[in-house]
């Protein structure tokens, strides 16, 4: 017990210290926004008060006892107003899970002292607690505007821009190398921020750098090799790949990955060699040949003069293990991947006989059954898995999805829920949801959706247009839809859904010449092969040119889109008035 009052009184003291410091000084970690003061615990009561209150709201923070410290800063407040109180009462409201209630005191703070590092970062990590991370982007933005030297806040802006602005993190991240000077972590980084721009020549500069600072590490190494694979510098792949396989010998992978390079340069010999090598090798390494086959399936992806010999792999998976779903599964997932989808769903099966607990094969079947179209059968297949895995997101996803596209809209709702409790902040599973709320005529549910998916992501094209598609729908807050729909277009200029519905936003506006020439754009560039048919944009121009009161028109694109959903009696009507 006697160790524990000790450990308290201390942290009492040092609450004083923080307190009183930060009223009567300037320390490192503060930038000094008030001048020295005189002794105020001798000449003003006020703070005497305040004082005592922080030092209770500390010894609660102690104890955990975070509800009963803010009452004890509330207290203080009262007496004194100073920053470092408000900055300890936003970090408590964030522990106890009220992120909202820490972003108004912490903004307090800050305003009382603007230059303020510490309070500052608090408000920042106030504003991630709420998914607001455009905000936490403007604090760490003014904290390095502040102080340029300070290292930890340059990094984690990188990391905040890194999704959506990868250059911006890229120059964030070299000026931490700056500053920091070389180091492995940030360089890392760097190069998966490259790796997301596709520029692989600057992220092979850093690997060689960081080669330089720890020319022993393997793990950078097989890295490289990686990186010179995948930008066909086959011979200096492979000779970092002979210098690991001369202290891993034993090492499959590394033998799979030489195979390939010696592909790519046309060497079948040595390609075969080592294939052979692979394969004929111990049959109960067999997760190391897995792990191969997972590699050749992904070059498959990029790499067509792989295929032949990725499929020669998958037969001989097949024929060393029979009774192991896995090699059906690549087996299936390479017959997918090359087009074969009858082979495929063949294998997939196969694979799921054998072992239904597999969560990969039953997801590879769903994305097959997706890519076919076929949602009966994917609804199917996922309401089997669901059954096995009812606490898995990807499962509930797809299930929802199916029966979605299915236009089992009542029945998605339930898998889609569990999805979104499961991962909040996923984009498909909310983007999904909202629609089928919509398509229930649930639009409060699904604007509370949007709304959520909005606050995890501002800068989401497909959440922005899907939104303001249906307030358009609706013809309510229109000026609202008009900035998302506007946001949206910026963002994917040549998406021809998005154009159709700023087109569609501006007509519901009255504006008919803005309506016209984003819709006739949105036309135009169709022609990809996910585009679907045109005919809600044909509908969309003949209500346009109707409006504008060219009926010749307008017939003109209703009849196109008739062509195009012979079943509407929308169309045939309007077509009908018209003549």
């Amino acid at each position: 017990m006697k160790n524990i009052s000790v450990y308290i009184v201390i942290g009492a003291s040092m609450a004083l210290m923080v307190f009183a410091g930060c009223a009567t000084s300037n320390q490192t970690s503060r930038t000094g926004e008030r001048p020295p003061q005189p002794d105020l615990i001798a000449s003003n009561p006020n703070y005497r008060a305040a004082m005592d209150h922080f030092m209770d709201g500390n010894l609660d923070d102690v104890r955990g006892e975070y509800a009963q410290a803010i009452l004890d800063y509330q207290e203080a407040i009262q007496d004194y107003r100073d920053g470092a109180i408000l900055d300890a009462i936003a970090q408590d409201y964030m522990k106890l899970g009220k992120s909202t209630m820490a972003i108004e005191v912490a903004r307090e703070a800050t305003e009382l002292a603007p230059k303020d590092l510490d309070y500052r970062r608090t408000l920042a990590q106030a504003y991630l607690s709420e998914y607001d991370a455009d905000s936490a982007i403007i604090e760490y933005s003014k904290i390095i505007s502040i102080d340029s030297t300070q290292v930890e806040d340059v990094i984690m802006l990188a990391q905040l821009y890194q999704r959506n602005d990868p250059e911006r993190a890229a120059e964030l991240y070299e000026r931490a190398l700056t500053l920091n000077g070389p180091d492995i972590p940030i360089m890392m980084q760097l190069v998966g921020t490259y790796d997301s721009m596709n520029k692989f020549d600057k992220s092979i500069d850093i690997l060689q750098e960081m080669l330089k600072v720890d020319p022993s590490s393997e793990a950078i190494k097989e890295t490289l090799s990686d990186l010179y694979l995948q930008t066909d510098k086959n011979q200096e792949a492979l000779d970092i790949l002979k210098d690991l396989m001369r202290s891993h010998k034993d090492d499959l992978n590394l033998k799979a990955r030489a195979a390939t390079a010696y592909l790519r340069m046309n060497d079948f010999a040595d390609a075969d060699s080592l294939l052979d090598a692979v394969f004929t090798s111990d049959s109960s390494r067999a997760d190391a040949k897995f792990s191969i086959a997972q590699f050749y399936l992904d070059e498959m992806q990029h790499d067509s003069s792989i295929v032949p010999f990725a499929r020669q792999i998958f037969k001989r998976l097949v024929a060393m293990y029979p009774n192991d779903a896995r090699s059906y599964l690549v087996s299936g997932l390479g017959a997918s991947y090359a087009g074969q989808d009858s082979i495929a769903e063949v294998y997939l099966n196969k694979s799921i006989s054998i072992d239904s607990t597999n969560q990969n094969s039953w997801g590879a079947i769903a994305v097959l059954y997706f890519q076919k179209n076929d949602f009966d059968k994917m609804a199917g297949a996922m309401s089997r898995a669901v059954n096995i895995f009812p606490e898995d997101f990807r499962i509930n996803l797809f299930y929802g999805i199916a029966l979605n596209r299915a236009g089992k809209n009542s029945e998605a709702v339930r898998p889609l829920e569990k999805a979104v409790s499961l991962k909040p902040t996923d984009m498909d599973a909310l983007s999904t949801l909202a629609l089928v709320y919509e398509a229930l005529s649930r639009y409060d549910d699904a604007y509370r959706v949007y709304e959520t998916a909005l606050k995890v992501d501002g800068k989401n094209s497909l959440i922005l247009n899907n939104y303001a598609y249906s307030l358009s729908e609706r013809g309510i807050d229109l000026q609202k839809a008009l900035r998302m729909a506007q946001l949206a277009v910026q963002l994917d200029p040549k998406n021809s859904a998005f154009l159709d519905t700023i087109g569609w936003v501006y007509f519901k506006l009255g504006d008919y010449k803005n309506a016209e020439s984003y819709v006739k754009e949105a036309l135009s560039i169709r022609g990809q092969p996910g585009d679907g048919s045109p005919a809600t944009l044909e509908e969309h121009l003949g209500d346009i040119y109707s409006k504008m009161g060219d009926t010749k028109k307008a017939v003109e694109y209703w009849e196109k889109a008739l062509g195009h959903n012979p079943q509407s009696a929308e169309l045939k009507e309007k077509i009908a008035k018209a003549k």
